[in-house]
């Protein structure tokens, strides 16, 4: 998990990978900026699950847009390619 940070100034912001199984990452209020290739970038069977994050100034917000689920609070805007979450999404408490 990933909780409370700032990703920023890398090629990629953060990536999960695991090519069988799938791992699982949750992050939740934490700030994507400038990152020059993909802020959430996951990979083979993984899922990222992102709630109040910022996601701003980046190459690419998400990519697949469809291994990334949300609680719908989240901030993308201002990045070269904008990718909204369209995995599951997830009430918040």
């Amino acid at each position: 998990s990933i909780t409370n940070s700032v990703v920023s100034l890398n090629t990629t912001g953060f990536q999960t990978a695991e090519p069988t199984s799938g791992s699982i990452a949750n992050i939740d209020t934490t700030t994507f900026s400038n990152n020059s290739g993909t802020a959430i970038n996951v990979i083979g069977g993984s899922r990222a699950r992102i709630a109040r994050c910022n996601i701003f100034q980046n190459g690419t917000s998400l990519a697949p847009a469809a291994s990334v689920d949300s609680g719908g609070n989240n901030s993308i805007v201002g990045n070269t390619t904008n990718t909204a979450p369209a995995g599951t999404p997830f009430p918040q408490n």
